[in-house]
């Protein structure tokens, strides 16, 4: 009988750990740094400009996350104007970054119709971009959507790297 309450004690205990392990991993998990490192314009046009954005990725855990692909919607002053799936998969080793290009369709007719005020050459640089999406990742075999927002200015974007970063 003893035995018994002692292997039910100990799969109690193991279970409990490891419940905890895991609970500690989702954590980490969910505290992936974002940053945008600049745009490279791809192709200008009126009716449809392509742009590279580098949504850079850090990993501050002890184990190497698996990014399975993303998903982000792109508004410009409030108004929707691009959508990106990406679905390359890589790795981010423990404690280490990685950049991922993320292609972005725009139409500027449809960004500049709502910047009807005067001067809208000199507002250019003030549009607001939010990336709102998620990154799906894996870790310990446990798939999840870590989900970012953010916004920068074109100004802010214009530079080789940015300063702010969402954990």
């Amino acid at each position: 009988m003893k035995g018994k309450q002692i292997l039910v004690g100990s799969i109690i205990l193991t279970l409990t750990g490891l419940g905890l392990y895991l609970k500690a991993q989702y954590d980490l998990m969910m505290k992936l740094c974002y940053s945008v490192g600049g745009y490279r314009l791809i192709r200008l046009g009126v009716n449809e400009t392509v742009a590279e954005v580098s949504l850079k990725i850090t990993n501050n855990d002890a184990l190497k996350a698996n990014i399975l692909g993303s998903s982000v919607k792109v508004y410009a002053n409030g108004t929707h104007i691009a959508d990106i799936n990406e679905s390359a998969q890589f790795h981010i080793n423990p404690q280490k970054s990685v950049t991922v290009p993320l292609r972005v369709t725009i139409r500027p007719k449809q960004i500049l119709s709502g910047l009807t005020q005067p001067g809208v050459g000199a507002n250019i640089m003030k549009i607001k971009l939010r990336f709102k999406g998620y990154v799906r990742v894996r870790k310990l075999g446990i798939p999840i959507r870590v989900p970012f927002d953010f916004t920068y200015t074109i100004a802010e974007l214009k530079g080789s790297s940015s300063d702010k970063t969402s954990c």
